[in-house]
C-alpha cells in the first residue's frame, strides 16, 4: 500500500552522537540535516536519539529499535564508522526503514555493506590520505633519485586505516617509508620534538603530517622550532581553515590535499546559511548531514506516492550539486577518482590566511584498485573500537 506524497509526513531519526573533540557536534548534525530539508521542510519530522560517545554496538541496536517503533521512522541517519553497519542494518531491514550512513571513510567501506535499502555518505578519508602519499612522494621524487618518507600521526589521528592508506600511497609512487612516529599519547598539546628530532634523523626528503585541531596547533608550533629544512606535506585537518590564523606564519607553504573547495560559491552559501543558522562553523559532519538532507529532499521530489521501496529506489538515483561538487549515496569509482584539490597555505591582501589552490589532481585509477582490493580484504586496520563517531 501506497500514500500520496503530498499527504505523507516522513520520520527522520538520527542516532546522535558525542564529541569530546567537536564542539556543538550533538546539536549541528541535526540543524545541518534540517537545512538540507529546508526546501520542503513541512514534508519532513525530525526525531532525536542521544548514543553518547564510543557507544557499544549493542547500546545502538536498542536505541535504533527503541526510535524507530516510539516515532515510526522512515529514514535512519547515523554518523559512524563503516564497521557498525552491518550491525544496524537487520532492525532497519525487518522494519522496512532505510538506513543512510554518514562516515568518514577512515576505513574502507564493506563491499556488501551497500544495498538496496542501505546509502553511505563518506568523506573518503582513506582516499585522502592513499593520494596524499602519492602525491607527496612524486613531488619529493622530482629533486632525489630514491624517495624516503616518514609519517608522523597524533594516536587519535592515525588509527584505523589512515596510516596503511597512507603508506600504501607512498609505496605506489615508489618511495619508501623509513620512519613512523606517534605522537601526543599523553595530552592534546604534548612536547613532540624528540620525536621530530628522530624521524628527521633518518634523512627523509618529506614528512607526512597526520594531526588536526589543539594536536595541529602543538604539532606545528614544535614542527617549525626545531632546526631542520626537511619538507612538509599535511593531511587537510591540520591546515583546516578554522585553525589557521591560530598557526600563523607557521603554517605558510604547508601543501595538503582535499576533495572540499572552500573558496567556492557552493561552500561560502552552505556555510554562511549555516552559521546565521547556528552560529557555528562547519566541518566534515555537518556536510555530510547537509547533503544527505539535500539528497533525501531531492530524491522525495521525484516520487508521487511513498513507499519504503520507492524511497529506496529514489535515493539511488539522487544527487546533488554542493559544496564538494556532484554527490551522492553509495559513491562509485567514478566519483571516488574525481579531482581533488592540491592547496598551499597562503597569505590574502588582508593578512589572512587562506588555502590556496595550485592545481587539480585525478587520482590514478590504482588508488581505486587498492580501495577495492581493502574493501575486499575484510581486516580492520588501526584501531578495532569502531566508534559511533571519529
Amino acid at each position: 500500500m501506497t500514500m500520496p506524497i503530498k499527504n505523507k509526513t516522513v520520520n527522520i531519526g538520527i542516532l546522535v552522537p558525542q564529541s569530546n573533540f567537536i564542539p556543538h557536534l550533538t546539536r549541528d548534525i541535526p540543524d545541518a540535516l534540517q537545512l538540507g530539508l529546508t526546501d520542503n521542510s513541512e514534508q519532513y519530522c525530525v526525531h532525536l536519539i542521544h548514543c553518547g560517545y564510543n557507544a557499544e554496538k549493542q547500546i545502538l541496536e536498542n536505541k535504533l529499535q527503541n526510535l524507530i517503533m516510539e516515532k515510526r521512522i522512515d529514514i535512519i541517519l547515523c554518523p559512524l564508522n563503516s564497521h557498525l553497519i552491518e550491525a544496524l542494518k537487520p532492525t532497519c531491514a525487518i522494519n522496512q526503514v532505510t538506513l543512510i550512513i554518514n562516515t568518514m571513510g577512515e576505513d574502507p567501506t564493506p563491499i556488501n555493506s551497500m544495498d538496496g535499502s542501505t546509502f553511505i555518505n563518506s568523506f573518503h578519508h582513506w582516499h585522502t590520505c592513499w593520494l596524499s602519499g602519492y602525491v607527496a612522494t612524486q613531488q619529493a621524487s622530482k629533486k632525489a633519485d630514491t624517495t624516503n618518507v616518514a609519517t608522523m600521526h597524533c594516536i587519535h589521528d592515525g588509527g584505523y586505516g589512515a596510516s596503511l592508506a597512507l603508506a600504501v600511497g607512498v609505496e605506489s609512487a615508489e618511495g619508501e617509508i623509513v620512519h613512523t612516529a606517534i605522537t601526543h599519547r599523553e595530552a592534546r598539546e604534548q612536547d613532540a620534538s624528540a620525536d621530530i628530532q628522530e624521524v628527521v634523523a633518518n634523512k627523509p626528503d618529506t614528512i607526512i603530517a597526520n594531526y588536526s585541531s589543539k594536536e595541529a596547533l602543538s604539532f606545528l608550533k614544535t614542527y617549525r622550532k626545531t632546526s631542520h629544512d626537511t619538507r612538509l606535506f599535511a593531511l587537510p585537518y591540520l591546515v583546516d581553515e578554522q585553525i589557521l590564523d591560530e598557526l600563523g606564519d607557521d603554517a605558510l607553504g604547508v601543501q595538503s590535499l582535499s576533495q572540499w573547495r572552500k573558496d567556492s560559491a557552493a561552500h561560502q552559501q552552505f556555510a554562511g546559511d549555516f552559521f546565521a543558522m547556528t552560529g557555528h562553523d562547519v566541518n566534515p559532519y555537518v556536510l555530510m548531514a547537509y547533503e544527505s538532507g539535500k539528497l533525501i529532499n531531492a530524491a522525495l521530489q521525484t516520487l508521487q506516492t511513498y513507499s519504503y521501496a520507492g524511497i529506496n529506489q529514489a535515493l539511488a538515483h539522487a544527487s546533488f550539486a554542493g559544496p564538494r561538487g556532484e554527490v551522492s549515496f553509495n559513491a562509485d569509482d567514478t566519483q571516488l577518482l574525481r579531482p581533488y584539490h592540491l592547496r598551499e597555505v597562503s597569505r590574502n591582501e588582508d593578512g589572512s590566511l587562506y588555502n590556496k589552490v595550485i592545481e587539480d589532481v585525478t587520482p590514478p585509477q590504482l588508488s581505486y584498485e587498492h580501495y577495492r582490493a581493502a574493501q575486499n580484504g575484510g581486516d580492520k586496520q588501526g584501531w578495532l573500537n569502531p566508534y559511533l563517531i571519529a
